[in-house]
C-alpha cells in the first residue's frame, strides 16, 4: 500500500476517535436518562447502534492501519484493549436489547459503554496518545 494511502488511513483512524468518544458519551447519557424505563426508546437504540457501529468502523480502519505499519510492543496492548472494548460494547448492547421489555436494559447498556470507553482510554494511553 502506498505511503499516501497509509497516511490517509492513519488520519481517518486518528480523527474518527473523537467521534467514537463523543457518540460513546452520548450513548451513556441516553442510557442514564432511560435508567428507570422498562423499554428502550428510539434514542437509546439509535445511540447504541451508532456507538457500536462506529467502534466496528474504527476497528476495521485500525486493522488496515496495522497492516501498513511496523509493529511495536505498545501497539499490541493497544490492539488488545481496543478489541476488548468493542466486544464489551457489543455484548452490553445485545444483552440490554434482549432484557427488554421484562427488565430495563439501560443500566446494563450504560455500564458496558462506560467500561468500553475506559478501555478505549487505556488503549490510547498504551500507545502514549492523548485521549482528547
Amino acid at each position: 500500500m502506498g505511503r499516501i494511502m497509509a497516511e490517509t488511513i492513519r488520519m481517518i483512524h486518528w480523527t474518527l476517535r473523537y467521534l467514537v468518544l463523543l457518540v460513546g458519551i452520548g450513548a451513556i447519557l441516553v442510557s442514564v436518562v432511560q435508567y428507570r424505563r422498562t423499554t428502550a426508546s428510539g434514542a437509546a437504540r439509535v445511540s447504541s447502534a451508532m456507538f457500536t457501529g462506529l467502534l466496528d468502523l474504527q476497528l476495521v480502519i485500525g486493522l488496515l492501519m496495522v497492516a501498513t505499519r511496523p509493529w511495536y510492543g505498545a501497539l499490541i496492548g493497544h490492539i488488545v484493549m481496543m478489541l476488548i472494548a468493542v466486544i464489551v460494547a457489543h455484548i452490553g448492547s445485545i444483552r440490554a436489547r434482549r432484557r427488554e421489555p421484562e427488565r430495563p436494559g439501560a443500566p446494563l447498556r450504560a455500564f458496558a459503554f462506560t467500561i468500553a470507553l475506559v478501555l478505549i482510554a487505556g488503549g490510547l494511553m498504551a500507545i502514549q496518545k492523548p485521549v482528547i
